[in-house]
């Protein structure tokens, strides 16, 4: 199937949540487009949705948050994977959601993103 993330919500995000995707979004050197990856899009960041893309060529499939069904996206490893961690791992660890995937710690497949997900941390505290 490719590199691929897997989660399964658990409870809708908070503002507390919600606050610190923006802020991953903020952060990131990574350019993030709206759904579609098109360059004049914009991610869309509400308590009821999520979702963004890649631009361009480093846009994949659409990494969304809303409802409560099982959820994936293939990021194929492209650039705005490094949001995606951050917000899986961070939502994982509040409870929010449970996240799997086909990356491996091992082979610093999540590295990016949890550098990312620290640097955010620290910025809100």
């Amino acid at each position: 199937m490719g590199y691929t993330h897997y989660w399964t919500p658990q409870r809708p995000i908070n503002k507390e949540e919600l606050a610190f995707i923006k802020e991953v979004v903020n952060t990131t050197d990574v350019e993030l487009a709206g759904w579609n990856g098109e360059q004049d899009t914009e991610p869309e960041l509400t308590l009821e949705l999520v979702s963004l893309n890649g631009v361009g060529s480093d846009s994949h499939e659409t990494f969304s948050l809303g409802g409560d069904d099982w959820y994936f996206c293939k990021t194929a490893m492209k650039p705005y994977d490094e949001v995606v961690v951050a917000i899986l791992s961070e939502l994982n660890k509040t409870g929010a959601l449970k996240w799997t995937s086909d990356g491996e710690s091992k082979y610093g497949d999540f590295d990016a993103g949890l550098k990312l997900r620290h640097e955010v941390l620290a910025k809100l505290k």
